[in-house]
């Protein structure tokens, strides 16, 4: 609330507050200083603090940037930086189709093609759900989809998009907007 009150954007908020304090914390525990109950107590205190965030900041009125379809892909059930995507992109002006979390490739690819989507969004936190991105933008490809496919998620690197012809790669929310903005021309 003393953010907002001080005038600063969701966005601001987001990435300088929830984001920032989120790296430093997957920072640690990957040094050692935190275990695992203290990372998960810290998603769900980000979790609150992004939800409540959401209900104070809708979605923006500004015209339509363009549609993102976004999902986690099949076998994966992780999905708060996805949400955190997806709550981005929505107060960027972007209509936002979010399909969850465990989604099937036909699932993704029918909505692409219904929504007649700019751009799909495929997250993944595991390695070993990775080659369900490279089927959905397989099955993308083959059902001549015009969206562009941005993918990100713990286990997903540049060099993974590079070879499994993704559109882009997507660190965090904040670049997800600031890529998504790009490949529509809005910015």
């Amino acid at each position: 609330m003393q953010a907002l009150q001080e005038g600063k954007t969701g966005n601001e908020i987001t990435e300088n507050g929830l984001t920032a304090a989120m790296t430093e914390i997957g920072e640690d525990f990957g040094s050692g200083r935190m275990f695992l109950p203290q990372v998960l107590l810290s998603a769900e205190t980000m979790r609150a603090a992004f939800n409540k965030l959401k209900e104070l900041i809708p979605a923006s009125a500004e015209a339509d940037k363009g549609t993102f379809v976004i999902a986690t892909v099949k076998g994966d059930v992780h999905d708060l930086g996805k949400n955190i995507t997806g709550a981005l992109l929505a107060n960027s002006g972007f209509k936002v189709i979010d399909l969850g979390k465990d989604v099937e490739a036909d699932t993704i690819v029918d909505a692409a093609l219904k929504q007649n989507a700019d751009i799909v969004g495929l997250a993944a936190l595991m390695t070993t759900t990775m080659p369900q991105i490279d089927k959905v933008i397989d099955k993308l490809h083959k059902a001549g989809a015009r969206a562009k496919v941005m993918i990100g998620g713990a286990a997903v690197t540049q060099d993974y998009a590079d070879t499994c012809g993704a559109d882009a790669y997507a660190a965090d929310g904040v670049k997800a907007v600031k890529l998504a903005k790009a490949i529509v021309g809005a910015e």
